[in-house]
């Protein structure tokens, strides 16, 4: 003899909370290779003018440190006069990063490292690029400290310190009427 229990409803499920605004979830949907969102997201941790200043100095000093570290280490002589140092693979590396979010900035970002590139090799001195990339660094945190009294965006998304130089040449091509993407 089979015993059949009490009738039961299908279970369903309730309704999804909307927790999120709609542009947050697009964001976290699109990801680390949006460039819309990610500069969006950037902007959004850079408010104050003066803190806007701090990293328009402070972000290409600390480029520029990095580059001169990367130039003193060499990986091959190509030439008699030339010898390829890890420098140039990085920047192509984080050009073709640049132009994976979006083809134009792969383009801006790419000759914003070559100026770069030229000012490291210029400068040479191993001593003098440290001294740029530490100032470049207090420039960053007295901006946010003192004038946008809000801890960098990098302690919560470390996809920012990638972002911050491709915010500075987005909005210094915006100067000159020619901007790249446009934040949402």
């Amino acid at each position: 003899m089979t015993t059949t229990g009490p009738s039961q409803a299908p279970a369903t499920n309730p309704p999804a909370v909307e927790s999120e605004s709609k542009s947050q979830q697009e964001r976290g949907r699109a990801g680390v290779f949006d460039a819309q969102a990610q500069l969006t997201d950037y902007e959004e941790h850079h408010r104050s003018a003066a803190n806007k200043w701090t990293h328009y100095f402070g972000i290409p000093l600390i480029v520029i440190g990095i580059i001169n570290f990367l130039w003193h280490v060499p990986l091959v002589a190509v030439t008699e006069g030339y010898t390829l140092t890890l420098a140039e693979p990085v920047i192509l590396l984080f050009a073709g990063f640049y132009a994976f979010m979006h083809v134009g900035m792969g383009a801006a970002m790419l000759g914003f490292f070559a100026i770069l590139f030229g000012l490291a090799v210029l400068i040479g001195n191993i001593w003098i690029a440290l001294g740029l990339f530490v100032g470049g660094w207090i420039l960053q945190f007295v901006g946010h400290g003192v004038f946008e009294k809000r801890s960098p965006a990098f302690t919560k998304n470390l996809l920012h310190l990638l972002i911050g130089p491709m915010w500075i040449v987005n909005n210094a091509l915006g100067k000159v009427g020619i901007r790249v993407i446009r934040p949402a």
